[in-house]
């Protein structure tokens, strides 16, 4: 008896982790890739713009740094070094280089994961159909404190596929 329970504790321990195993590999491998995928596109697509706004603010820089040392016979004013970076990349293309550039730097680590997620809610739809199924198919149970989380994501999964089927009306 006690061999039978044993076993039969093992084979709900495998099953568990077994069912962990193949949400985290279609978590990572599926719907994280494809947004990583996405995100690397995306940042190859917009690579031509960043490094043309790059060229243009390098090139003011430069006079900037060229520009020469306030003597004591001679002072150099900001109209000067402003006219003479004008000469090379107008005011206007300067300014919408830095902006381009800007949009490109995320100010902290949160935009980071900000930005992260957002692109993983915009490709939960390559996964949509699975997680559904898989919330058909498997009985998630959980603790009291994780019985809400269960119970959002059984009433998220119908109401996705609800809306896939068409509008439910009780007239």
């Amino acid at each position: 008896m006690r061999q039978a329970a044993t076993l039969l504790a093992t084979v709900r321990h495998l099953e568990t982790a077994s069912i962990d195993d193949a949400l985290d590999l279609l978590i990572t491998s599926n719907l994280l890739a494809k947004a990583e995928r996405a995100g690397e596109a995306e940042q190859l697509r917009t690579l031509p713009k960043l490094g043309s706004a790059a060229r243009h603010v390098a090139s003011a820089m430069e006079i900037v740094m060229n520009a020469p040392q306030p003597t004591e016979d001679r002072l150099v004013s900001l109209a000067e070094v402003w006219n003479e970076i004008e000469r090379v990349v107008p005011r206007g293309k300067l300014t919408v280089a830095v902006e381009v550039i800007a949009s490109f730097v995320l100010e902290t680590d949160d935009d980071a994961a900000e930005a992260w997620r957002a692109e993983l809610v915009k490709r939960y739809r390559t996964v949509q159909q699975c997680i559904e199924l898989l919330l058909e198919t498997i009985e998630f149970r959980a603790v009291e404190a994780g019985r809400p989380l269960v119970f959002a994501c059984v009433t998220a999964a119908s109401c996705s596929s609800s809306r896939q089927r068409g509008p439910h009306h009780d007239l």
